[in-house]
């Protein structure tokens, strides 16, 4: 397909800019688009394929971009380019390192930026709104998916600029047993208590030697793919793809790929504060009684991805979500963990663009059972 190849050169090769959010901090991103006549601020010298690259395409193309924000310790080199791909034939994508990975740049504490998956949702936004994108849609993955669904609520629910989401392997916050009850009575049962993460496989993605390119892609193996002869022929495929585009890119001026997990361990440093912004997440609420389910106030159209078989966010929490989120619907995939968009590349790309160029403007909310509590 001479589209799908004029894409993934794209992915490959698009300049790494940078964008200041705040005193002392500049994230590095990629603009990924097929025309040459979308500029956005100060990506000037980011260098677009021409418009005949385009022709043909541009007609069935969103011009609302897609900004994915990555999963703990990860940064955008680790997106599967394959993946990048198929989305960037329907619309431009942006992708991004955070705060204090990859090549993103801070001389400032890491708390203000990463110590909670709000501030994690506040810190995409920063970036949206220095690049001036007047709507945009968010994909993120597992705890990248907890801050994209956050996205909706900054500025405020009103004046968000998402248009809808995209959570890929994630799960609400923790829930209160009032809540769980309210679920109960209505059509929306979940399991109680919630099934948990594998323990092994969490501590695996964490404690690994993210320098370390065995170890790492021993922990991508074991933590994003089943151990089955396609999950693992899976693995596979996506650790050669995007090696194959890191020696792509490292051979363009100014580029220096990283195939590597965030390793900072500091007391207070990156790595210790990304941990602190999941155990925050998944703490029951200190005030039961009082307790406002965030997800009750994300009023944008929501698609839950995951795999049957996810050992990061087990599949029940999915549907857990699905019953909390008031415009969502859920895809599984079978045979699949959390790198169910690595596994199947393409299918989940398609998934992901025929969602968001759906038309949603006469999609009701539903009736959730947390508005049954005071």
């Amino acid at each position: 397909d001479p589209h799908l190849r004029q894409c993934l050169h794209i992915v490959q090769t698009a300049s790494t800019s940078f964008v200041p959010i705040g005193p002392g901090v500049k994230i590095a991103y990629r603009w990924l688009d097929l025309s040459d006549n979308v500029q956005i601020a100060p990506a000037a010298s980011s260098k677009a394929p021409t418009a005949a690259d385009a022709a043909g395409n541009a007609s069935c193309r969103s011009r609302i971009p897609l900004v994915m924000q990555v999963d703990f310790r990860s940064g955008m080199d680790l997106w599967d380019p394959l993946f990048l791909a198929h989305l960037l034939t329907r619309r431009p994508v942006l992708i991004f390192d955070p705060c204090h990975c990859g090549r993103s740049i801070s001389d400032r504490d890491t708390r203000p930026y990463m110590g909670s998956l709000y501030k994690w949702a506040k810190h995409l936004v920063a970036v949206t709104e220095n690049l001036a994108f007047p709507e945009y849609d968010v994909f993120g993955l597992s705890m990248g998916g907890a801050a994209a669904l956050l996205t909706a609520l900054f500025p405020t629910p009103a004046t968000s600029r998402v248009r809808k989401i995209i959570a890929g392997a994630t799960t609400g916050p923790a829930i209160t047993t009032r809540l769980y009850e309210e679920c109960a009575r209505s059509s929306m049962s979940i399991p109680w208590p919630r099934d948990d993460w594998n323990l092994m496989d969490a501590s695996l993605y964490s404690y690994s030697d993210g320098n370390d390119s065995g170890e790492v892609r021993d922990t991508m193996r074991g933590v994003f793919f089943t151990n089955t002869r396609q999950g693992q022929e899976a693995m596979q495929a996506y650790w050669t793809r995007i090696n194959a585009a890191a020696e792509v890119r490292a051979a363009l001026p100014g580029e220096s790929p990283s195939i590597r997990l965030l390793e900072d361990r500091r007391d207070l440093g990156p790595l210790r504060c990304q941990r602190l912004a999941w155990r925050s997440w998944e703490s029951a609420p200190s005030n039961p009684s009082a307790y406002a389910d965030p997800m009750a106030s994300i009023d944008k159209p929501v698609l839950v991805l995951n795999g049957v078989n996810s050992a990061l966010i087990p599949a029940s929490r999915s549907w857990e979500l699905v019953c909390r989120l008031p415009k969502a619907s859920l895809v599984l995939y079978e045979n699949a963990s959390a790198g169910f968009a690595y596994q199947y590349p393409d299918r989940v790309a398609r998934d992901i663009n025929n969602f968001l160029d759906l038309d949603h403007t006469q999609l009701e909310a539903q009736s959730l059972p947390s508005a049954a509590l005071p």
